[in-house]
Parts: structure tokens; C-alpha cells; sequence
């Protein structure tokens, strides 16, 4: 009941894609990212907050998020884009968000969730396909506690 009502999301990255790591720590980005929604479109909202998540060896949480806009069609700033190891398109649906918390010396990695308990069923541990991953509110009370 209560879990159904997300509000924070994860937004994953790969890191043979995206550097994702030189991005957050760019001086001409600053604290405002976009980033890509290719699922839950309809349901990600302005005013919910996201946690960026490199996947690979270092897989885990790198910064928290305060999303900043609807999912809409927006061209990337040339400051971001130049992260692209993999050239995207320049339009896309995508969500403006402000950088909170940066956690790049610190990650929250993976296998610190996967051993913590409540986390069992966290989207990201289970589920590897996809950009946007639901998080449970029980989920993000134990995640917070963490950061």
C-alpha cells in the first residue's frame, strides 16, 4: 500500500557508455544533470528524488538527486554530452535534476545492499536491464540511513 507511492528512483548508468564518474565531478556541469528515462515515464515526477547507480565492478550509488523536472524531450548541455563513450542521440526523454549529495570517494556499493537487511527485493539487486528502477519507501528509509 504504502510502498506503491515511489518517490525516489534509481537512475542507472554503464560506465563503458557513460563516464559517469568524470561527469559528476565536472566543474561546468555543475549540480545540474540530466539523465534518461526509458521506463516508469508516467510515474517519475518533479519534486521525487534519485540516486545515480553505476552498474559494473564498482556497481553501487554514487550521488543523490532531487528531480527537477517532468520526463520530457530535452537536448543534453555540450558539457555533458562529451561523457558519451558511446554516442546517444541528442534529443530524448530525459529528467532535469539537481545534485544533493555526492558520494564518489564513498559509494554506497552493491554488495553493501545486497548484505543489508530490507534491501532484498531492491529493483537495482534484482533487476539488471534498464535506466529507471523503482524504490520502495520501506527501501529508501533504510537506504537514507546509510547515506
Amino acid at each position: 500500500p504504502q510502498d506503491e507511492d515511489i518517490s525516489v528512483w534509481v537512475f542507472q548508468g554503464n560506465p563503458n557508455r557513460y563516464d559517469i564518474l568524470n561527469s559528476l565531478s565536472d566543474n561546468e556541469i555543475g549540480n545540474e544533470i540530466h539523465w534518461l528515462v526509458n521506463q516508469y515515464r508516467k510515474r517519475i515526477k518533479q519534486g521525487n528524488l534519485g540516486l545515480i547507480w553505476m552498474s559494473g565492478a564498482e556497481a553501487g550509488i554514487y550521488a543523490l538527486t532531487r528531480i527537477e523536472s517532468d520526463p520530457s524531450l530535452v537536448r543534453e548541455s555540450p558539457a555533458e554530452s562529451k561523457y558519451w563513450i558511446q554516442p546517444e542521440k541528442d534529443e530524448a526523454i530525459r529528467v532535469r535534476m539537481t545534485i544533493l549529495r555526492r558520494l564518489l570517494n564513498r559509494p554506497i556499493l552493491k554488495k553493501k545492499l545486497q548484505e543489508t537487511d530490507g534491501l532484498a527485493n531492491l529493483s537495482i539487486l534484482n533487476r539488471f536491464q534498464g535506466t529507471n528502477f523503482p524504490v520502495k519507501k520501506s527501501e529508501w528509509q533504510i537506504i537514507s540511513q546509510l547515506l
